[in-house]
């Protein structure tokens, strides 16, 4: 399945299927385009790229790597729910926040990843404050 757009993308997703609940169907449906857009301007490449099913270069695996933690760790997803988003296996999920973790040693990746966790969580904080969870 090709998408032209990240907003066909999020419009083919079967949400209820994915996740079987209204409060985390409207939490991922707010942040996951925050997510991408933000880690796509960190690591300069496109959220078509972070998406794609394809076996890709190393900074765009990394970028979708970091992608799928801030998405399992920020929205609150398990991995399989992570992985259902990414197009991806549980286990690759897992893989990748083991990876993500291992390179928090890195001062400036730590701060980079941090700086990104803040924002997304101030994100979804002042959306449940405002109640704003309009489709």
């Amino acid at each position: 399945m090709k998408f032209e757009t990240i907003d066909m993308f999020f419009n083919n997703i079967d949400y209820q299927m994915v996740w079987g609940g209204e409060d985390n169907l409207l939490h991922f449906v707010h942040i996951q385009p925050i997510i991408l857009e933000m880690v796509s301007k960190v690591f300069m490449v496109s959220s078509r790229e972070i998406l794609s099913k394809s076996r890709s270069q190393a900074h765009i695996a990394f970028a979708r790597q970091v992608a799928m933690y801030l998405t399992h760790i920020c929205c609150g997803l398990n991995l399989t729910q992570t992985g259902k988003i990414f197009c991806r296996d549980r286990t690759t999920v897992a893989y990748a926040c083991s990876l993500v973790e291992d390179r928090r040693d890195e001062e400036c990746f730590d701060l980079t990843l941090d700086l990104l966790e803040k924002t997304i969580k101030e994100f979804v904080i002042s959306r449940r404050e405002s109640n704003i969870y309009a489709l």
